[in-house]
């Protein structure tokens, strides 16, 4: 396994977070800690979306889902593209 493929990084991104009854966040935040441990043996990078969609307590930040409490709303997309295009400029 290798991190680069004809010039491309492999880039593991985090799971989002989500605001329905029969999926914990608990268990979302033990899955990116899984994906983040393979990133690492893969060397691989990581980029850590979770984290600009909960707020102090690990709760979704209101407004980042559409209602369904699974899909993104616009501001959602936008904090999405804040952390993916502040990857980009940190790795040219």
């Amino acid at each position: 396994f290798t991190t680069w493929w004809k010039g491309a990084a492999i880039v593991v991104q985090s799971l989002l977070p989500v605001d329905y009854s029969w999926i914990s966040n608990d268990t979302i935040r033990d899955l990116n800690r899984q994906l983040r441990a393979i990133a690492e043996d893969h060397q691989a990078e990581y980029l850590d979306v979770y984290a600009a969609f909960v707020d102090e307590e690990a709760r979704p930040k209101a407004g980042h889902l559409s209602d369904d409490g699974v899909h993104l709303a616009d501001t959602g997309y936008e904090a999405w593209a804040r952390v993916v295009e502040e990857y980009l400029q940190r790795h040219p």
